[in-house]
């Protein structure tokens, strides 16, 4: 079991516009977790991961879940892998579905990623890493 917690913007951040707006983005925070369940056949692996993104600045509808100025995003999703190679993961982003793939050899790793927005197009996202020694 793993378990973290992220504060972002703690300073806030503040955006102005030429148009003369101005918005503040508040502080928030992630926290979240993920568990390695055991090997189920030869190679597969497989680790149940959430994470709840947590707004102190009243967002109500545009949030899944809401109180007062408390709101909250869940990310929960699953990942199988087999060999530390190859990588398939299905989610839920904020109530949507997420899927995705990858793979890994030596150092390198490229991973793809598909969330679905209902009335909007999906998004789709493409990564590569690169572990330093």
């Amino acid at each position: 079991l793993r378990t973290g917690i992220k504060v972002a913007d703690v300073t806030s951040t503040f955006l102005s516009y030429d148009s003369g707006e101005r918005e503040t983005i508040v502080p928030h925070v992630n926290w979240g977790g993920e568990f390695d369940l055991p090997q189920f056949a030869d190679g597969l692996r497989a680790t149940m991961a959430g994470e709840a993104e947590t707004y102190f600045e009243g967002r109500t509808l545009a949030a899944q879940y809401w109180s007062a100025s408390v709101s909250v995003d869940m990310h929960l999703g699953v990942e199988i892998n087999y060999r530390n190679r190859l990588y398939g993961r299905a989610g839920s982003d904020a109530g949507r579905l997420a899927l995705g793939a990858g793979f890994a050899v030596g150092r390198w790793a490229i991973d793809g990623a598909m969330t679905d927005h209902g009335f909007l197009d999906s998004s789709y996202r493409l990564s590569l890493r690169f572990l330093w020694p």
